[in-house]
């Protein structure tokens, strides 16, 4: 299953809205990203901007420093 579909699954079957959902590829392009936005995910996060991703998740999870 790709992540795609398990975040459709997440949305739509398991009605776990409130759940965030990152989806971390290296293949994240403005094609990418609006499918993304159709199945329901909080953010995309391509593979070159590891060093963003405690920022992005830290601000999906409102933590503070």
């Amino acid at each position: 299953m790709d992540g795609l579909t398990l975040c459709k699954k997440i949305r739509n079957e398991l009605n776990w809205g409130n759940v965030p959902v990152v989806m971390f590829s290296s293949l994240i392009d403005e094609q990418m990203r609006s499918k993304c936005q159709t199945v329901g995910a909080t953010t995309q996060l391509g593979k070159a901007d590891i060093r963003n991703l405690n920022s992005v998740l830290d601000g999906i999870l409102k933590v503070s420093n």
